[in-house]
């Protein structure tokens, strides 16, 4: 059971995915940057993950932004560009590199929610608010 907080529901959704993506890297690397080089049906295929996983995200981040502990500049941009950053980690992460894969997830997950606006404070504000029913 995922805690119902959405900076809580972000970051358990970028390590996953990010970690995914590290532990299935050449999978992942494939499918990611030589997708053009698919056949029709897989390349349909790769379109409708990706935008499938693409909903859950703004699912998460339209929850955040609702109860006001998630304020980015621009919602759409903001919500593919955590997209982008859990997706290209595949082209720059190497197991011998300083951070291995959960310290990396981490990271990932912390810069995400710096790109929602996210702070310690907005979410202390939020949780009183949606308890009276105004956010």
């Amino acid at each position: 059971v995922v805690d119902d907080d959405p900076h809580v529901r972000l970051k358990v959704m970028v390590r996953a995915f990010v970690s995914f993506y590290i532990a299935n890297q050449l999978a992942c690397g494939v499918t990611t940057t030589e997708r053009r080089n698919l056949d029709a049906v897989r390349q349909e295929q790769q379109t409708e993950r990706r935008k499938r996983l693409q909903s859950v995200f703004d699912d998460i981040i339209d929850k955040g932004i609702d109860s006001g502990a998630f304020h980015p500049s621009h919602r759409y941009v903001s919500s593919r560009a955590v997209m982008v950053l859990c997706r290209d980690v595949i082209r720059w992460w190497k197991p011998t590199g300083a951070l291995d894969a959960n310290q990396v997830a981490n990271e990932l997950a912390n810069l995400a929610l710096n790109i929602l606006g996210y702070t310690k404070e907005s979410a202390v504000r939020s949780e009183p608010e949606r308890r009276l029913g105004t956010a």
